[in-house]
């Protein structure tokens, strides 16, 4: 296979343009995918050993998850394009994008409970602490897996694989599948705007920590993941590539996460200071839903 003017995409192809650009950027890509790695390993690592464990904790630890698998796959992918353009050396990375697709997926899917269940904490503070299902976020994180990788494993065996393929059928799946995201998308962006809107009309409330960790993680995600998904399906549909900084952008998003949980910790205490442990506690721990003003008196209500 001559993969001097394309690069393989599922079955479809890398413009010209876009191959000299990812030539130039896979090193880059490697950087910031390994920067990434590392900061979601420590995320993970932090969360499995030493940061008590609540609701919203599990779905950063899926969450910090999808981001790892992420940036390997995208990681093995630029690996594979830095080793083609210098050396020549070419191997299949095919069922790479299951992975990556997969994760996607299930970060998007778990963006959207996260910013559902800041929301629900805010408009419903006493039935999230007392009527909620203690192990609804297992359930929604473990349901967001499961459907990611049936839908992207079933895409990729049914319209990109080696099987013969209905392209009327794919076109619908696809469609479907868009609308899904779409659907999601709007779910996140309702959430994060109701929350201030809530705040604002009661002098009282103050949104915690965790609402400023799922607004500022909805809103990195929509300038940088989300444009290289509406690509994604773009290229499913046209079979070219065309815009592969997108593709670094998305990996700017994953590798951004464990920063902001980092900063929004920094930020919000009354201390400054305090070691990684301690200020992803503070981010990350279960401590209130929605805080009242201590002036007031009234008694905060968990999370």
């Amino acid at each position: 296979m001559d993969t001097s003017s394309s690069c393989v995409y599922y079955n479809g192809t890398f413009t010209s343009e876009a191959t000299r650009a990812l030539k130039v950027m896979s090193p880059l890509g490697v950087l910031i995918c390994l920067g990434g790695l590392v900061g979601n390993g420590l995320v993970l690592g932090l969360l499995v050993f030493s940061v008590k464990w609540g609701g919203f904790t599990v779905f950063i630890f899926h969450l910090s998850l999808a981001d790892f698998l992420y940036l390997s796959g995208q990681t093995v992918w630029f690996m594979q394009i830095i080793l083609d353009t210098f050396h020549g050396i070419w191997f299949d990375v095919e069922h790479i994008y299951i992975l990556t697709d997969t994760s996607y997926t299930a970060g998007l899917c778990l963006l959207a409970a996260i910013s559902v269940g800041r929301c629900l904490s805010v408009l419903c503070p006493i039935w999230c602490r007392l009527r909620a299902p203690r192990h609804a976020p297992a359930a929604l994180c473990s349901l967001a897996w499961v459907l990611s990788l049936s839908v992207n494993v079933h895409l990729f065996l049914v319209c990109w694989g080696k099987m013969p393929r209905n392209h009327e059928f794919c076109c619908v799946y696809e469609e479907i599948i868009f609308g899904f995201f779409c659907v999601l998308l709007s779910v996140m962006v309702l959430c994060v705007v109701i929350v201030p809107f809530k705040v604002m009309c009661s002098t009282q409330l103050r949104p915690p920590l965790k609402f400023y960790v799922s607004a500022l993680l909805t809103a990195l995600f929509l300038l940088c993941a989300f444009p290289y998904g509406i690509h994604l399906y773009y290229t499913h549909y046209s079979g070219t590539f065309h815009l592969p900084h997108l593709l670094l952008l998305s990996c700017v998003n994953s590798s951004a996460n464990p920063l902001v949980y980092y900063f929004v910790g920094r930020i919000g205490g009354r201390r400054q200071g305090g070691n990684f442990r301690q200020i992803f506690q503070k981010t990350l721990g279960e401590e209130t839903g929605v805080r009242r003003d201590t002036s007031s008196g009234a008694v905060s209500s968990s999370a």
